[in-house]
């Protein structure tokens, strides 16, 4: 995040001051191995390659099928992961990047969950 002319930005939480321009980085989450997409398997899977996935990523949560970090990943990551005797890869690619720049033009309407999630990254 660059510094310059502060920026009032309002989450559903509280008042957030930040720098002029802020970015949360938004990518595909996809767990290779996987029959079928459930949610709290993800994130077990995810919790048990955390160490891992927080020294790639830094600061980071999912929801869904992303991830939202506030630094940009400028390749793919991939974990292998043997979780419950089944083998997973946690494979997270660049190229599926979309951006949520928090400015004086950002409503919360514009995405709710980005919203949620953007307070948990910034917290």
């Amino acid at each position: 995040m660059k510094s310059g002319n502060t920026v009032n930005v309002w989450s559903n939480q509280y008042k957030l001051n930040l720098g002029s321009k802020a970015i949360v980085y938004q990518y595909k989450l996809e767990i290779i191995g996987m029959k079928i997409w459930d949610a709290s398997l993800v994130h077990r899977i995810l919790r048990s390659k955390k160490a891992a996935i927080d020294t790639a990523l830094g600061l980071n949560t999912c929801s869904g099928a992303s991830i939202y970090v506030p630094s940009e990943i400028t390749e793919d990551v991939k974990f292998n992961v043997t979780f419950e005797k089944v083998a997973y890869t946690i494979s997270i690619e660049s190229a599926t990047r979309s951006i949520v720049n928090l400015d004086d033009h950002f409503k919360n309407a514009d995405n709710t969950t980005s919203q949620n999630l953007i307070n948990i990254v910034i917290k």
